[in-house]
């Protein structure tokens, strides 16, 4: 794999995360959800995913620039289908 092609998927997963750190924000997201249904919403402030958290997958994303967005747009427009919303990839 090429260092260009690594930076892609980079990319790749920075807008659509796959493997732990994408279990553990679903996880944090679903552990938010409950603890949020079951406060006092006088007592406390509601709580997000990263509270349940020992990482932090957002704060840790890729940020890429335009240019190799554009980049990345070029080598893989063949694989894109646009979706309403842009971001759903064909097979």
């Amino acid at each position: 794999m090429s260092e260009a092609e690594f930076r892609k998927w980079m990319y790749v997963y920075s807008v659509y995360p796959f493997g732990e750190r994408a279990a553990f924000y679903r996880s944090g997201m679903i552990a938010a959800m409950i603890a949020n249904q079951n406060r006092d919403a006088k007592k406390s402030k509601p709580v997000t995913a990263q509270d349940f958290m020992s990482i932090d997958p957002i704060a840790e994303a890729v940020k890429p620039s335009k240019a190799f967005r554009a980049d990345f747009l070029a080598t893989f427009s063949d694989r894109i289908k646009k979706a309403d919303d842009g971001s759903k990839l064909s097979n």
